[in-house]
């Protein structure tokens, strides 16, 4: 690109670098990597109100057949003005693409809800009716909004000894990847199955995708959990 700009401004042509936000991918032994903009400790150096958010999806519907892959996304941004800052990702799946709307997103300054308003194209095969991308970007509007409230593994290890965990995974899925000590309550039966915690306790819900614990966080919040 530098080449480019070089030959164009040889040419006459007067065209600027406007810099580069370190986008990156890469392969890891089977997992595919990368990232994008600001990490969160960068963002809080450059004086940013950082808040971030790790997310858990599918890079493409599982309803389109074998292939669908789980993969990891984090999403950095600015608390005060819902700008995006930076991104990470890793997985078997789809990530590249992911961090490359996202790197558009923040070369052109976009927010938050800027993100979501992008259409972006859908198909079972290759994407989510909701890009995973953007789905991260609303979990992080919501967390600024004060609909959602997220515990980073560091502070669940910390506090472990005050929380009650529940798993609301499929029975199958929580017993192939369950948290030591949690609980299992699957998502369909949460509305069946009363949880044995008093609604002023501490209570951490999780699932293998983000969508999941999502849902089980708001129908506990409507019946009185704080």
């Amino acid at each position: 690109k530098m080449g480019r700009i070089a030959a164009d401004n040889i040419c006459g042509r007067n065209i600027e670098f406007p810099g580069s936000i370190g986008t990156a991918i890469f392969r890891m032994r089977d997992l595919n990597v990368a990232r994008t903009g600001l990490t969160v400790r960068s963002a809080w150096k450059e004086g940013f109100d950082v808040i971030s958010a790790v997310v858990a999806g599918r890079d493409h519907a599982e309803s389109a057949g074998p292939g669908s892959e789980i993969i990891v996304l984090k999403i950095i941004a600015d608390k005060t003005s819902g700008k995006i800052l930076g991104a990470q990702s890793f997985g078997r799946g789809n990530v590249a693409g992911k961090i490359e709307v996202l790197s558009m997103a923040i070369s052109n300054n976009l927010s938050l809800t800027d993100m979501f308003r992008i259409d972006l194209g859908y198909s079972p095969a290759h994407n989510n009716p909701i890009e995973l991308a953007q789905t991260a970007c609303l979990v992080v509007q919501n967390m600024i909004d004060g609909l959602i409230s997220l515990i980073s593994p560091e502070d669940l290890n910390k506090e472990r000894d005050n929380l009650h965990i529940v798993s609301v995974c499929p029975s199958n899925t929580h017993n192939e990847h369950d948290i030591p000590g949690s609980i299992n309550i699957p998502l369909e039966r949460i509305r069946t199955e009363k949880l044995p915690f008093e609604k002023s306790s501490s209570i951490v819900v999780y699932s293998r995708t983000s969508s999941g614990a999502y849902k089980a966080f708001r129908y506990l919040t409507l019946q009185g959990y704080s």
